[in-house]
Parts: structure tokens; C-alpha cells; sequence
């Protein structure tokens, strides 16, 4: 990846042993592998989009997919930011951050995932921390919206864990049944880091890809 043509690339995330910072084409291969090695169990499934469903070469080839997709959509206007995290060297999940509209709305969503084998180390709160620090920090986000069903235990406790409040539900189909999905808010005010976070690579040409002109 040629970081001068892409600013988002230079910007790195550091949390509790963990690195955040967009994958490049040898990382996207090793998050694809991350993936067909399984996300979650056979009986759930935590995402609106059931992009696990079938084989792990399925869900290697959709990850890497929609990795390619979301950069070459990218705009200062509605960008999503997909990073993964990194422990020793290791890919162990993917964060992502999205924004439309963020000088005006101030507002930024959050997504993500862990591989099935790092799971249940805490490895998702530091991801979550991570960027929301970022958004509520560096990017100046006033608000952070995310969404869970019901039945996803731990992408909720890590949304209490950080401080958000519940701010309404929805009934969406989930693989051909109904499901109430969980929408939660996190004001700025209201959230503190558990760990420290270092923001390494900001630019002034960051702050013009992500929308912010003028405000490296």
C-alpha cells in the first residue's frame, strides 16, 4: 500500500499490547485466514449481514472482499475505516470505524470482530477503546453508535463496560427470523479510556481524508 496516496494507511492505534492500523495486502491475507478459522459458533450469529455463513474459504474471500470494497468507496464525506489488531505481530480481529457527514453530525459507528481462537482475553474492549478514543479525541466525534442483538452477550458487555446508554432497538431478520437488535449511544463526556491510547501517523493529509480539512 502506497501510504502517501492513502493517509488513512499511516495512522496507527496503540493500546495495551494491542497495534490497530489498516491491513496491508499480506495482513488482509492473514485476517482472511483469521476468518475461515471461525468467528463464532455454528448456533449464533452476531452479525446483521451473515457474511460467516458456509466455508472458511467463503469467509476469507468475503473478508478480503469487503476490505477492497470499503477503500475504494472511501470519500472525506462517508468513509469506514477497517483495522485490524495486531498482538506480537499477530492478526487477532478487526475493528472497524465508519462516519458520514462527520463535521457536521460528529457522530461515528463502531463494528467488529475477534477470531474465535483470541477470544474471551478482553481482546475487543481494547479494540473498542481504541478507536473510540481516536473518534472522540482526534476526530472530535460528539457521539459513537453501535448495535447488537439481544443474544450477543459479549459485544454488549463490552458496550456497558465503555459507557454507552441504551438509545432504542430494532426487529430485523436475522437468517429468515425476526430479531431485536440492541442501538446503544456514547456521548464524549461520558467515556474515559481503561487504558491509555497513542495515536502515532496523524497528518494534516489524515484530517483531509477523513473530512476534518484544517484540523491536523
Amino acid at each position: 500500500m502506497d501510504t502517501p496516496t492513502w493517509p488513512p494507511a499511516d495512522v496507527r492505534l496503540h493500546v495495551d499490547g494491542l497495534v490497530l492500523q489498516l491491513p496491508d495486502e499480506a495482513r488482509l491475507t492473514e485476517l482472511g485466514a483469521l476468518a475461515a478459522a471461525g468467528v463464532h459458533g455454528e448456533d449464533a450469529m452476531p452479525f446483521t449481514q451473515p457474511w460467516t455463513v458456509g466455508t472458511g474459504a467463503d469467509r476469507a474471500r468475503r473478508t478480503v472482499q469487503y476490505h477492497w470494497q470499503v477503500r475504494g468507496a472511501w470519500t472525506p464525506q462517508r468513509w469506514c475505516w477497517p483495522v485490524v489488531a495486531l498482538q506480537d505481530g499477530v492478526v487477532v480481529g478487526m475493528q472497524e470505524l465508519s462516519a458520514h457527514d462527520l463535521p457536521v453530525l460528529r457522530e461515528v459507528a463502531t463494528g467488529s470482530w475477534v477470531g474465535r481462537e483470541h477470544q474471551g482475553r478482553g481482546i475487543g474492549t481494547r479494540m473498542r477503546a481504541a478507536v473510540l478514543s481516536f473518534a472522540l479525541g482526534t476526530l472530535g466525534a460528539e457521539h459513537a453508535t453501535t448495535e447488537a442483538f439481544e443474544d450477543n452477550a459479549a459485544s454488549i458487555a463490552v458496550t456497558r463496560r465503555l459507557g454507552y446508554r441504551p438509545d432504542g432497538e430494532d426487529r430485523l431478520v436475522r437468517q429468515g427470523r425476526p430479531a431485536r437488535s440492541l442501538r446503544c449511544r456514547l456521548r464524549a463526556e461520558g467515556f474515559s479510556s481503561p487504558w491509555p491510547v497513542r495515536v502515532e501517523g496523524w497528518s494534516a493529509a489524515c484530517a483531509t481524508a477523513f473530512g476534518l480539512v484544517g484540523e491536523a
